[in-house]
């Protein structure tokens, strides 16, 4: 929700949102970063993933992180969820 101000709310009477970039992260200089990542990877065979334009979305972040001085690690996950083995 937008309040007559601009300001995006919850709209359950608790304090607006902030929308966070890279830039407020504390130094990440030399820091431990995980990074999950909603990539969605289908494997088409054993040697290549489609749909590589998440992954190409990722770039900059990473690339901001690397140029930041982080060490990053990228996580994600293969796989429908919604029909995942009971158990998981």
């Amino acid at each position: 929700m937008v309040d007559q101000s601009g300001t995006a709310s919850r709209g359950n009477g608790l304090r607006p949102l902030e929308i966070r970039t890279l830039e407020d992260l504390p130094d990440v200089s030399g820091r431990a970063v995980l990074v999950r990542a909603d990539l969605d990877l289908v494997a088409v065979d054993e040697e290549s993933m489609h749909h590589d334009r998440r992954v190409a979305m990722l770039v900059p972040t990473l690339r901001w992180l690397l140029d930041h001085g982080a060490r990053v690690t990228v996580c994600g996950h293969r796989g429908d969820l919604d029909h995942a083995s009971d158990g998981y």
